[in-house]
């Protein structure tokens, strides 16, 4: 009987530690919302195109001749999602489609069919880097909220 319960407790207990693993970022990305931390542009073939790194003053950010305030990406289930902020002109508010690759933990954020771009997520970060149609590249950081 004892050798029964030693069997019980060792199965029982290595099925605990085989569920305690993460859960894949397609489960644990539905209902988040992501906020703009900073943001950069470099290597522009136009070196005025370029913009310093800039990080969020006050929930507003600076790019360009821009301030965007409240800068945020909310990711909704069935792979649907939107992202927002305010100008002196009101509230902007766009919204994407995502996939998401679990063994490398990026999304990839798509406003129209061609239109897509790679995200990776480290925990409660975000990345993007980008290359744009001017050879410059982008890099913003967005922490979960």
């Amino acid at each position: 009987m004892k050798l029964l319960k030693l069997i019980f407790f060792a199965l029982i207990s290595a099925s605990l530690f085989m569920s305690c693993g993460d859960d894949p970022l397609s489960e644990t990305i539905v209902d988040t919302t992501w906020e703009v931390f900073s943001f950069e542009q470099t290597d522009c073939e136009d070196p005025t195109e370029n913009i310093a790194l800039r990080t969020v003053d006050n929930n507003c950010i600076d790019w360009s001749s821009t301030t965007l305030c409240n800068f945020t990406y909310q990711f909704l289930a069935n792979g649907i999602g939107f992202y927002q902020y305010t100008e002196t002109s009101g509230l902007d508010k766009f919204d994407f489609e995502y996939s998401v690759n679990d063994d490398i933990n990026q999304i990839t954020i798509c406003e129209g069919t061609n239109d897509c771009e790679l995200y990776n997520i480290d925990g409660a970060n975000m990345t993007l880097t980008s290359f744009d149609t001017d050879g410059c590249i982008v890099n913003a950081l967005f922490v979960k909220g």
